[in-house]
């Protein structure tokens, strides 16, 4: 880690392991020890922003970047691989069950948007901003989520998150009431953007050598949760009588994780720790943020379209279909089979990306 306030943010320990290995990440392979590249900034959880020349005074590192992921798995293991009385299994199980909450709200939403229609009168817009509401508290709550988290404690926040979660999906019951959904997708978004904003440090710290592995199987199961929400809701509609109970009933998967969660996320001295962690952090300013930085930019547009790319395709897929003349059951299968094809790429594409030096090519292929 060359940036100092990076530095002052890690354990002694990974000082001290800096010191030993002459400030550089060990490599296996010492003939392929060649300054390739100047690492301009840090190496946090198995990513390393190498397009950035570090600054002239500061002296070149050796690298190899043949070994770079392996070598960046080892640094993490060694700075924050504290040993959990939780076996990995358990703590894999818990994430999933939390991250498979995170879409199900949103995905539940469209396959019932004619029957929605149909008892409101709303127009397309205003059943549009159902979907619109929680991608902006998203985006808009992420900002507190270290705050928060600080103030209360990483294992509170989290257990906040699912029972905001928990509590929108119920208040569906009463979906006939004007504005009670519109209350609802707002509740939805605040506690997806909690939950959400902690899952690298959860990862970070507990499975500190499997980040790929957990990220991908994160994202598998928020992708295995919009396709359940997408496929299901029009036949639970069906069984149940309604489509407000049918909505409602994602509250128990939410539930269900909300228990999982407390029981297996340590207590102790999660406050305190966090505390710490926020108080020797320097906070994050505008003004602090890389706006000048073109590879910043560049990945903010990336992800930005990309968002725009999803979040249109789930709100208006199923609606799409239906005014083909498509049944609406079938147009919820559909609106499943979306959403269910992107597990295979959330579990495939972390160990690809950890393991091709050529990023650049994957990404553009995936496109």
């Amino acid at each position: 880690v060359e940036d100092g306030d990076n530095r002052r943010q890690q354990p002694d320990v990974a000082q001290v392991s800096g010191r030993r290995e002459g400030g550089r990440l060990p490599c296996r392979n010492r003939r392929d020890e060649q300054p390739h590249v100047r690492v301009g900034r840090a190496c946090v959880g198995g990513e390393c922003r190498l397009g950035e020349r570090a600054p002239a005074t500061q002296a070149v590192r050796p690298m190899c970047p043949c070994h770079h992921a392996a070598s960046v798995r080892e640094h993490n293991r060694a700075v924050t691989d504290v040993p959990s009385r939780r076996p990995r299994w358990l703590v894999l199980v818990a994430l999933s069950l939390v991250a498979m909450n995170l879409r199900m709200a949103l995905a539940s939403l469209p396959a019932v948007e004619s029957d929605i229609a149909e008892a409101t009168g709303w127009s397309g817009a205003v059943i549009g901003s159902l979907t619109m509401l929680p991608v902006l508290c998203m985006g808009a709550f992420a900002l507190v989520v270290p705050r928060v988290a600080g103030r209360i404690g990483r294992r509170q926040t989290v257990g906040l998150a699912l029972a905001l979660i928990t509590a929108a999906l119920a208040m569906r019951l009463a979906g006939a009431v004007p504005g009670m959904l519109h209350l609802s997708a707002l509740v939805v978004g605040i506690g997806i953007a909690l939950a959400a904003g902690l899952v690298p440090s959860v990862v970070r710290e507990q499975l500190p050598s499997r980040v790929g592995l957990a990220t991908g199987l994160w994202t598998a199961a928020m992708m295995s949760g919009a396709a359940l929400g997408g496929a299901l809701t029009v036949p639970l509609a069906l069984a149940l009588g309604s489509w407000q109970r049918a909505l409602a009933f994602w509250a128990l998967p939410a539930a269900l994780a909300l228990v999982v969660w407390y029981l297996v996320e340590e207590k102790g001295h999660q406050v305190d720790d966090d505390r710490e962690v926020t108080a020797t952090r320097p906070p994050v300013h505008i003004r602090d943020l890389p706006w000048r930085s073109k590879p910043a930019w560049a990945l903010t547009s990336y992800l930005l379209c990309n968002s725009i790319i999803f979040y249109t395709a789930l709100a208006w897929l199923a609606t799409s279909y239906t005014d083909r003349n498509t049944e609406q059951a079938q147009a919820g299968l559909l609106l499943g089979l979306f959403t269910a094809t992107q597990v295979a790429g959330a579990l495939v594409m972390p160990a690809v990306a950890e393991r091709v030096p050529a990023r650049r090519t994957v990404y553009a292929i995936t496109l």
